[in-house]
């Protein structure tokens, strides 16, 4: 008999147990019961995990919306806002302080409000603020700053923006603070109190150490700014704008119209909030690190031309005067005749036994104060030939001219109440013919310690000069050929002037624009 082979499946094999063979499948069995069991947890788990974290993010995502949704109602009341200050009538219409404007937006899934708080600047720099009710009376602010608060849901955010206030050109004559035909310069004690207002240059301008304005400089020329030059509100140029040394200061935006580049020079270091040119802006690396905050926008070709405007003509109109309620006196037999209108105006009580305001007009230079030459029979005491007392307004149109020595005075009687004064070179005749200012005729020169008390209103197609100690506590000034100043101005309301017409700014009225400085989300 053959022997097994080695290989055989039945080589070496020895006698088997009886009974089943054990090969290992109840374990399996086991590990994947087990393995089923540790999955259902793990998937059950996550899905509680997920459910949770679905929940949570879909917490986020809402309040990631009403976040959003806050923001955007917040920035739509800073729009709505400026949109009612461009579109009302005047400044006097604007709104004005704690929620001032406010409004909701949609209703899905739920309401979305704004509420805008509108604060009113007079002067950039120092921020002194305008209250609401000078604002009402027809006061120009130079800023607004807009503060709004937009909720959705139990979500807050807040946006705020700062815009530059101007008032266009709108006819009424006398609306700026002063208007200048020719050069103006501006330094010294030279300060001007304008209110807001305006002071326009037809001609270029330099405003050096000292000269300073809480108002507005528009000029038709050039601009140069040097020392401590300030200039609280804006200014603008048609022509180049140059800084060439010094540290001045310009509250708000500062504009250049000139085509020519560089429509703005800097190489000193001045303290500027906004600088736009149509051209280009060229300035020392270093300035706008001194100065992080400045704004500066170049080869704005949007800005086209700056808006000029005309020198107003004032002819003598008697019945315009005689319409509005004044006495028109014509004085130009004597010239005492004028002086001893003028003195009448003193009390109430005067030598013709009428109350009105008068409407003088004379051929005659009228000089103050006299010497006593004129000094009327009727004052009881010579003071009223060395002080101009007014107990009403008194308009004087003289074709010669003005001249006001030291110490000439213009005061109100009572004390405080309102009257107007008006020393004004007619730019045409009772003739109609127009005033000549060859060899300095048509003038108004000031000198030494004047001081008016009322609000006057100094108008002449020739020049104006003011040197010495003159002052003026509030008025206008139109100057056809030429200002010379010193000690600066405070400016007032505008004097109505019958048949006068010009394009004037107002400070009441006209169109409304903003220059935006800033929009920016606050905390």
């Amino acid at each position: 008999m053959r022997a097994a082979h080695p290989m055989s499946p039945r080589a070496g094999r020895g006698p088997q147990p009886s009974g089943r063979v054990p090969d290992g499948r109840d374990d399996v069995g086991f590990a994947v019961l087990a393995t089923v069991v540790i999955l259902a947890s793990i998937l059950s788990l996550i899905g509680v995990v997920g459910a949770q974290l679905v929940v949570a993010a879909s917490s986020s995502t809402v309040s990631n919306v009403d976040r959003q949704q806050a923001l955007q109602a917040a920035a739509s009341g800073v729009d709505v806002a400026f949109q009612r200050i461009e579109s009302g009538a005047t400044m006097a219409a604007a709104p004005c302080g704690s929620n001032a404007v406010a409004g909701t937006l949609g209703s899905t899934p739920e309401p979305s409000s704004y509420s805008v708080t509108a604060t009113y600047y007079q002067t950039i720099t120092a921020k002194s603020v305008d209250t609401c009710a000078a604002l009402a009376t027809g006061t120009i602010p130079q800023a607004v700053l807009l503060t709004s608060e937009g909720v959705d849901g139990i979500q807050t955010a807040r946006m705020v923006s700062e815009a530059d206030v101007a008032v266009a050109p709108m006819g009424t004559v006398f609306g700026d603070a002063a208007y200048v035909g020719a050069g103006f310069t501006i330094s010294g004690a030279d300060a001007f109190k304008t209110k807001g207002k305006t002071v326009y240059v037809n001609g270029n301008v330099s405003c050096g150490s000292g000269g300073s304005m809480t108002g507005t400089l528009i000029a038709t020329g050039t601009l140069t700014l040097t020392g401590d030059c300030a200039i609280d509100g804006t200014a603008e140029a048609g022509g180049k704008v140059s800084i060439p040394s010094g540290s001045p200061s310009v509250g708000s935006t500062l504009t250049s119209y000139a085509s020519a580049t560089p429509g703005i020079a800097i190489s000193g270091n001045p303290t500027l909030s906004g600088v736009v040119a149509k051209t280009k802006v060229t300035y020392p690396s270093w300035w706008p690190k001194t100065h992080p905050s400045v704004r500066i926008v170049q080869n704005d070709s949007s800005l086209g031309s700056l808006p000029t405007q005309s020198f107003p003509t004032v002819p003598w109109t008697p019945t315009g005067w005689a319409t509005d309620g004044y006495r028109v006196v014509i004085a130009n037999s004597t010239c005492g005749a004028a002086y001893k209108a003028m003195f009448a105006m003193h009390t109430t009580t005067t030598p013709t036994g009428t109350a009105k305001p008068v409407a003088l007009y004379t051929t005659c230079p009228i000089e103050l104060p006299q010497n006593h030459t004129y000094c009327p029979s009727w004052a009881a005491n010579p003071y009223y030939c060395t002080q101009l007392v007014l107990a009403r307004s008194l308009m004087v149109f003289s074709t010669a001219g003005f001249d006001l020595p030291t110490p000439t005075h213009v005061t109100s009687s009572p004390a405080g109440s309102t009257v107007h004064l008006g020393l004004i070179v007619p730019t045409d005749t009772s003739a109609g013919t127009p005033v000549s200012c060859a060899g300095g005729n048509g003038d108004i020169n000031m000198t030494g310690k004047i001081h008016t008390g009322v609000d006057t209103l100094f108008f002449t197609p020739c020049s104006i000069s003011m040197t010495g100690h003159a002052t003026v506590v509030e008025g206008e000034v139109y100057a056809g050929s030429g200002y010379t100043a010193a000690n600066g101005m405070a400016f007032g309301s505008p004097i109505t002037v019958p048949g006068a017409t010009g394009g004037s700014r107002s400070s009441t009225g006209g169109k409304i624009s903003l220059g935006v400085v800033y929009v920016r989300q606050s905390t």
